[in-house]
């Protein structure tokens, strides 16, 4: 189970720092439109959109990698005086309700990202770019939060069996 663990892991991590160059390409696109917004008087009709999407899969794919390093956002200050035994057993009750969100998303949005890209749906923008890429970067980021919610899940499980730590 241990090797299972460090593969989800491994491909998590990897994945999130992948996925943080992302912040060097819209920042690029951002200071591109600023020129040729102010400088050169020629704005262009794609680089907000596509600096919007741009951070849309960045943020959803890299959720996982928050989850683990546990630097998502959340509010701790009573559970930060509970023992890594009662932490864990809140987690675990808190991971049916995650699993519940997280698994509707994956499935919903690999069924409407599918179904998109088959017709070819676009952006309503006049640029137009295709939606589905998104859609699916969307399942793809939830099967991530999946595989590290199970990870996350073992780990307390040991946790709330031996009280000590799961690596």
């Amino acid at each position: 189970m241990k090797g299972i663990l460090k593969i989800i892991d491994i491909i998590n991590d990897r994945i999130g720092k992948i996925v943080s160059y992302i912040t060097l390409i819209y920042t690029f696109l951002v200071i591109f439109e600023v020129i040729m917004r102010y400088i050169f008087n020629s704005p262009t009709i794609w680089s907000a959109e596509l600096t919007y999407y741009l951070f849309g899969i960045q943020w959803l794919i890299a959720g996982a990698y928050d989850v683990l390093y546990d630097k998502h956002i959340k509010v701790d200050i009573i559970a930060e005086k509970f023992s890594k035994r009662t932490k864990a057993i809140a987690d675990l009750f808190g991971a049916l309700f995650f699993f519940l969100f997280i698994g509707t998303m994956f499935y919903h949005s690999l069924i409407l990202g599918w179904e998109d890209m088959l017709i070819g749906k676009r952006s309503f923008s006049i640029w137009g770019p295709p939606i589905w890429p998104v859609e699916l970067c969307i399942a793809l980021g939830a099967f991530l939060l999946l595989l590290q919610g199970f990870a996350k899940v073992i780990r307390d499980i040991s946790i709330v069996r031996e009280g000590g730590e799961y690596k």
